[in-house]
């Protein structure tokens, strides 16, 4: 889930045994539109990307995801940009 407040907070919204479960995934100070989920990594494990910017500049931003098995992506989680578009 996107929200705009004072630029943008990505959440992840799961169902939990316990009912919803929600965790902010990111926040960042400019604006982020048009969230998608896709495999850009090559694991297996769907990746969170967004588009960061104004219409003309904006950049595309990739939050990989990461299995329970893989702890080292766990503990080092960033976002990347992988292009940039007109």
């Amino acid at each position: 889930m996107l929200c705009d407040d004072d630029g943008s907070t990505l959440y992840r919204v799961r169902r939990a045994a316990s009912g919803l479960a929600i965790e902010q995934l990111v926040h960042t100070a400019s604006s982020l539109a048009a969230i998608r989920v896709g495999d850009v990594t090559g694991d297996g494990v769907a990746d969170v990307l967004a588009l960061e910017g104004a219409p003309g500049a904006q950049s595309l931003i990739v939050y990989p995801q990461c299995s329970s098995r893989d702890l080292a992506c766990q503990l080092g989680r960033t976002a990347s940009v992988v292009g940039v578009g007109p």
